[in-house]
This record gives C-alpha cells, sequence and structure tokens, in this order.
C-alpha cells in the first residue's frame, strides 16, 4: 500500500530568518476563484491508473514519534559544529522514520479480519456503489477526480475517508481548482464487528465507502462554489463518535443535518462528522446505526 511520508530538512537560522521576512512582506492572497458546480452537472471518477483502494488502520500516534535526550556536540570549529548537529539530526529523524513505519505497519494489521472484504473491494466496484447514489448526468460541465483514502479505527467499528479532490471542466485536462475533504461513518456496534463489514459479500462496507466519499466530495465541492465563505457561526467544541470512543474538535458548524454535520475545524480543513446538534434533537429519528 502507498504511504504519505513526512521528511523534515535541516536548515539554518539564516535561511529561517530570510524566509520569515520574505513571507512577512508577501501580499495578502488574491481571493480565491469560486466555481459553481451545479449539482447533476458533474461526474465523478478515480485516478485512471489505481489499482486498488487505499485501507489503513488507525495510527496510535503514541507510538510514532521518537524521543532523545540532550546531546553534546564536541566540534574544533564552527563548521564542525553544525556538521554535527546535523549529522545527529538525520540519525534522530532516521529513527522516528522507523518508527513511524513500524506504527503504520502495526496498525494496518488491525485490519486483517476484513482481509477479504478489503481486497474484494476494487475501484470498479466503489465506483459501481458510488453510480446509485449521484444519479445520472447525460451532458455534464464538470469532472470530479478523487483519492480516496479510507481509514478504520483500532477496534473496526469506524470508517473516515481522506477525500482529495481535483476540479476540471469535462474532457479537459486542467485542473482548476482542489481541495481536500475528510468524512467519518457513524461507527457499528461492537457486537456487528466484524461481520457488520464483511456479511454479504461486503455489502455494508461498499455502501458505506461510497457514501463516505460521495459525502465528502459534494461537500468538497460545496466549498469551492464558495458556499461557507461568509459563514458567521460562532467556534465550538464538538464531541462525535469515533470507534466505541469519541474524537473532541473545535469547529465551526456550518451546517447541520440529522445524519450529520458539515464543519470546518480551526486549521481550516473541511470535516463531514456523525454529529447532531443538541438544540435539534427532536427533530431527529433514532440512528440506525447504534
Amino acid at each position: 500500500m502507498g504511504r504519505w511520508r513526512l521528511v523534515l530538512a535541516g536548515v539554518s537560522v539564516g535561511v529561517l530568518a530570510t524566509l520569515s521576512t520574505a513571507a512577512a512582506a508577501a501580499p495578502d492572497p488574491a481571493t480565491p476563484a469560486r466555481w459553481p458546480v451545479a449539482a447533476g452537472q458533474w461526474t465523478l471518477q478515480l485516478p485512471k491508473d489505481l489499482q486498488r483502494l487505499e485501507f489503513h488502520g488507525e495510527l496510535n500516534v503514541d507510538q510514532g514519534a521518537a524521543g532523545g535526550g540532550a546531546m553534546m556536540y564536541p566540534a574544533p570549529s564552527l563548521a564542525g559544529f553544525l556538521a554535527a548537529v546535523l549529522t545527529h539530526a538525520a540519525l534522530v529523524e532516521s529513527s522516528k522514520s522507523a518508527q513511524r513505519d513500524k506504527a503504520l505497519a502495526e496498525a494496518d494489521q488491525t485490519l486483517q479480519p476484513l482481509a477479504p472484504a478489503l481486497e474484494a473491494l476494487s475501484p470498479t466496484a466503489l465506483s459501481a456503489a458510488v453510480a446509485p447514489l449521484l444519479g445520472a448526468a447525460p451532458q455534464p460541465a464538470w469532472q470530479v477526480e478523487v483519492a480516496p483514502v479510507y481509514v478504520f479505527s483500532r477496534d473496526l467499528r469506524s470508517l473516515s475517508v481522506e477525500s482529495h479532490l481535483l476540479l476540471r471542466r469535462a474532457a479537459a485536462d486542467e485542473v482548476l481548482a482542489r481541495t481536500a475533504v475528510r468524512a467519518t461513518a457513524a461507527p457499528l456496534a461492537a457486537e456487528r464487528v466484524p461481520a457488520g463489514w464483511t456479511d454479504n459479500d461486503g455489502q455494508a462496507l461498499r455502501q458505506t465507502a461510497a457514501q463516505l466519499l460521495v459525502q465528502a466530495v459534494t461537500a468538497g465541492l460545496r466549498s469551492l462554489a464558495g458556499d461557507w465563505d461568509q459563514a458567521t457561526a460562532p467556534q465550538r467544541t464538538v464531541r462525535y463518535p469515533f470507534g466505541g470512543g469519541e474524537r473532541i474538535e473545535r469547529v465551526q458548524v456550518l451546517e447541520s443535518r440529522c445524519e450529520g454535520a458539515v464543519v470546518r475545524h480551526l486549521r481550516g480543513d473541511l470535516m463531514v462528522i456523525p454529529w447532531r446538534d443538541p438544540s435539534r434533537a427532536g427533530e431527529c429519528p433514532p440512528s440506525d446505526r447504534p
């Protein structure tokens, strides 16, 4: 499976000062372009070279970092001192990288009970499951390419997707806009794992993966259209279920529905989460996924 890896590079204090000064002097970015993509006027496609979908286990971040104590740098000159510092930084980063790789491998091992269903869910099968949710677009004006990465909670109760979107005009190659959205489904009950995902040839897995992808893409397109640029909703702390526990996020609630909410994290990330506004509790039926 493919991996995203963060590589840290050492830079001198002088370079950092130069970059800081340049950043401070740079003008504010121009107002981003708006792309009003109407419902029913776009088609969704996966990357043409995508051979298999990415599924990963939830990473235990406590295992992904390497600690290190203080270190002395004996050197006869400033140049030697800097070389020693950079060498040590490279060694520490290499150690952290090895620990991260180990943590990633251990996280993916938690998916073994779902292996047959995950193998069966090919890009073609996912596209087929998505099609009925979108409906036909006889003469689409837009095409959306999306590269989804799915992540299961460690107890396999919850599934989320990181969706990276590229927007193009129909039959064109130029990328006009891009964004990313994370969508999370309500967790399965503990007693339904893993059979709830694997029974009926993985039907629930296919449906949930497709629904999450459509939710993420729809929210991403609305964001590119500028739907929430002027949102003035106050920031609030929300708690939503993930696995057998919960996640706590400080967000701006952009839209609240019975089946979930679209929120913007303080970092600017757009998310679709299984959260219900407590003030609207009487308006929504009980959840069908306890």
